[in-house]
Order: C-alpha cells, then sequence, then structure tokens
C-alpha cells in the first residue's frame, strides 16, 4: 500500500513541483491550500505524513500542527515543515509544537525526499508497534480504525 502524504501549502507551483516529485517517488499525494482545510484533510485522511507550510491562510502551520498533535486520531502522524520561515527561532518553535522535521524553503528536492523517507521509515516501525493488533491473521490499525 502507497503512503499517503498530505501535502499544504499554498503556493500552486510548490504544491506542483513537490506532489510531482513525491508522485514519481511512489507516494500517493493529497493537497491542501489552506491551513482549515488542510486540518480537515489529516483528520478525514489520518495521512502517513503531513507536509506544511508556516505561513498559511485560514490557520498557521504553528496551529495546525498543535491541533494535529494534540488529537487522538492523528497525535501519531509525524509533521515536516517545509517553510519560508527559516530562523533559528522559528524552528524551534515548530519543533517545540511537535513537529518532527523542519526544512526551510529553497530546499533541494532529494533533500526533502530523504527527509520523508526517513519519517516513513521511522513512522513505519514505530506504527507497527503501537498501533497494529495482530490476532491470527487478523490486523486492526487503531488509529484508522481499519
Amino acid at each position: 500500500m502507497q503512503s499517503r502524504i498530505l501535502l499544504i501549502d499554498d503556493d500552486e507551483q510548490v504544491l506542483g513541483v513537490v506532489r510531482e516529485g513525491l508522485e514519481r517517488a511512489g507516494f500517493q499525494v493529497f493537497c491542501a491550500r489552506d491551513g482549515r482545510v488542510g486540518l480537515e484533510s489529516a483528520r478525514s485522511l489520518v495521512p502517513d505524513l503531513v507536509v506544511t507550510e508556516v505561513v498559511l491562510p485560514g490557520m498557521d502551520g504553528m496551529e495546525l500542527c498543535r491541533q494535529i498533535k494534540s488529537s487522538g486520531g492523528t497525535a501519531a502522524v509525524p509533521v515536516m515543515f517545509l517553510t519560508v520561515r527559516s530562523s533559528e527561532m522559528d524552528q524551534i518553535a515548530g519543533l517545540s509544537l511537535g513537529a518532527d522535521d523542519y526544512l526551510a524553503k529553497p530546499f533541494a528536492f532529494s533533500e526533502l525526499l530523504a527527509r520523508v523517507e526517513v519519517l516513513q521509515r521511522r513512522k513505519g516501525v514505530a506504527a507497527s508497534d503501537a498501533t497494529v493488533l495482530r490476532v491470527g491473521g487478523l490486523e486492526l490499525d487503531r488509529l484508522s480504525h481499519k
């Protein structure tokens, strides 16, 4: 099954480039251009990773991250900031809120892809131990309820 990535950015060009690259790498990508829509999408999809800008209309990425990490259904979803906010204080604030990674724009796609793959490997190990209940041939994912 393909890993599902929710990409949230109000810059259409960034959405297009990152989406295309991630899809070529084998990921299923969902997009949102607004923080509130992104939060709704995260709650309904429960993606394997959220990649978000900090500067967003509707709800900024910091609040989005805080809400994703504080909700039982999405708390285990890794969040990566891909953002124009590159100061040390911004990075510390994002990581303190629970973000799993922080990458400033402009960025090299190869670095973004490497970071996405690392987060997916980490989530795969943690998720299989913490969220999947196995009994005989039956498996129940406690996060997605599937």
